[in-house]
């Protein structure tokens, strides 16, 4: 219910100010009425009486406007139709005959019972063997609600018996007599444990069974006045959402969607960490590209909600030092709640196809699936599988992933892959067209120092979350209409020297170039390197290579040459940047030539 209470002050009124020993002094209390967290109305007990629900009730009826709202807030005040776990009294009807009561006295009377006063309210769902209560628009792990409700099916049957006893006192027959003692009985049975948890197992196999993983909806997401078609953009109010009751809607965010609001504090948070403050350029340069990147980066949020990917992207927010991706990362994972969930990026590794990949597996069904700080170090933290990634954002469905000590199932994929990176990672093939589309690159380019540096810049932030989440949905909805905005230029021009180096990628830009009859050994293309970073001062890992033809002892049988893995990065920029390898005669050569 969108209306809460929340008590303001206590009030004491002396009702023998001559005599105070007296201890006749009246206290009341004095409450602020609040609707979606804004105040309405001040309640005062002097005025109302303490029942607060009364008071709540002809405020509604006083002030909302005639329509759908209002019907169902006040649906909220009538008994009959609360949920039979906060239900005082039966709303099914009585049995009509004495036959049909005696049938009734036993498990499977109470079972049909229990189906008549929760239906509606209440499934088992057969996949994970647990119960699912709908609360106003989604529905939610029952918890204690199932026990209070099959507790209010046993002293239901109290109301049978007052019904029935009346029937007896006005027939007055040993048959009816009868019937009462069995009633009572089976009453006395009814409100014992062990015959309520004998009658919860007759439940869950009955009628209302789901299996929610294939019943759920996943394009509506729920929040707190209403839910989000997330196919459509369509908004549907609260009292609107019984419409999608039977949809089975299970993913709720605890927040107020209101179109067109704004959380300033987030996009001044934006500002700071997309202006470019390291790379010296001019400040209209810098204002452009960060209103850019602040627009492509807020649409790619609202796209996070919607189920699946349907665009086949992985984003990686990138960037080293203190500049806000952890920040903000923290405010996406509170926004998102359990609908953003986390897997090791070594699950992603080459070679653990065939292993375990809890993360990942559990992550699929959730709408972003977080990569925290991949690692670029080769010797410590592997190389990421392109096909995995393919998989991971091509596939509609995919078995590539299981749990531990479980077998490998079909399994859809909804979730959008989010990296959390210093550097890209490196993969274990060259990367081709289909995974570099794939890419999406979003680089933190501020550097926050001194006073820049707020510690309770968070809460601060989350302070907004409604705001925030109001944002993402409305980006959500103009993604359904003009879809993703394009990569901002500058994006695209690092995302090669995201894969293959910044150095590597300056060195190929600068001294090497296209060539169809040209051809460039592995050993030239090392050398011009060498010499390049040389001439421009930057360090580079050497290793000395022992040349055929040399005395061991001779100091003349050594040149310096590139370590391994800088090797492997300078051909890997080579093919990142378009470069074809071919061999000839055992000898590898490139397609180019030196400038």
């Amino acid at each position: 219910m969108p209306y809460t209470v929340k008590h303001h002050e206590t009030i004491t009124e002396q009702l023998s100010p001559e005599h105070p020993g007296v201890n006749l002094d009246l206290s009341a209390y004095r409450f602020g009425l609040y609707k979606n967290g804004e105040l309405v109305d001040i309640i005062t007990t002097f005025d109302t009486g303490p029942d607060l629900r009364r008071a709540v009730k002809e405020h509604i009826t006083d002030n909302e406007p005639e329509g759908p709202e209002k019907a169902f807030l006040l649906r909220f005040f009538d008994p009959s139709c609360a949920p039979p776990w906060e239900r005082k009294t039966m709303t099914r009807r009585q049995l009509p005959t004495p036959e049909a009561l005696l049938n009734s006295l036993n498990d499977e009377g109470n079972a049909v019972r229990f189906e008549k006063e929760a239906a509606g309210h209440l499934v088992y769902d057969v996949a994970s063997g647990e119960w699912y209560a709908f609360i106003n628009n989604h529905w939610e792990p029952a918890g204690d609600k199932i026990g209070k409700t099959l507790r209010f099916i046993g002293k239901s049957i109290e109301e049978e018996q007052k019904y029935w006893n009346r029937r007896a006192e006005n027939e007055n027959t040993p048959e009816m007599r009868n019937l009462v003692a069995q009633l009572q009985n089976h009453l006395n049975l009814s409100k014992n444990h062990t015959k309520q948890v004998a009658l919860r197992k007759m439940i869950e196999g009955s009628s209302m069974q789901v299996n929610l993983t294939e019943a759920s909806d996943g394009r509506y997401i729920t929040c707190k006045n209403g839910a989000i078609d997330c196919k459509t953009g369509e908004f549907i109010p609260i009292w609107a959402c019984d419409s999608i009751r039977e949809k089975y809607p299970l993913i709720y965010f605890d927040l107020i969607y209101t179109p067109g609001l704004r959380s300033q504090a987030f996009i001044d948070h934006l500002k700071k960490v997309f202006d470019d403050n390291t790379s010296g350029l001019s400040e209209e340069e810098r204002t452009l590209r960060m209103m850019e990147l602040g627009r492509f980066f807020l649409r790619l949020t609202g796209y996070l909600l919607y189920p699946g990917n349907p665009e086949q992207i992985i984003l990686f927010l990138w960037g080293k030092g203190s500049n806000g991706k952890s920040t903000t990362i923290d405010v996406l994972r509170e926004i998102f709640g359990s609908e953003m969930s986390e897997a090791s990026v070594r699950e992603l590794y080459a070679g653990s196809e065939d292993r375990p990949a809890s993360g990942i597996s559990r992550s699929l069904s959730k709408r972003a699936m977080l990569i925290s700080e991949a690692s670029d170090e080769e010797s410590r933290g592997g190389r990421i599988s392109a096909d995995t990634v393919k998989a991971l954002t091509g596939d509609a469905m995919t078995s590539r992933f299981r749990d531990m000590y479980a077998k490998s199932r079909p399994q859809k994929v909804v979730c959008t892959p989010v990296g959390v990176t210093n550097e890209l990672p490196r993969f274990d093939k060259t990367l081709d067209f289909a995974l570099l589309r794939r890419l999406k690159t979003i680089p933190f380019p501020h550097l926050f120092a001194g006073d820049e540096r707020v510690k309770d810049i968070r809460e601060s932030l989350l302070a907004e979350k409604d705001a925030i989440f109001s944002m993402m949905v409305d980006e959500l909805i103009a993604y359904t209409k003009e879809g993703l905005l394009p990569v901002p230029a500058f994006c695209a021009s690092t995302q090669n020297e995201l894969l293959a180096g910044f150095e590597v990628s300056a060195f190929i830009e600068e001294c090497v170039e296209k060539s169809e009859t040209g051809r460039v050994s592995r050993l030239e293309l090392e050398e011009a390197y060498i010499s390049w970073c040389a001439r421009h001062d930057i360090p580079v890992g050497l290793s000395k290579i022992q040349m055929p033809g040399y005395d061991e002892y001779s100091q003349v049988n050594f040149r310096q040459g590139l370590s391994e893995k800088e090797k492997r990065a300078l051909f890997k920029g080579m093919r990142v940047y378009g470069f074809d390898e071919l061999r000839t005669n055992s000898q590898r050569y490139f397609k180019c030539r030196l400038k």
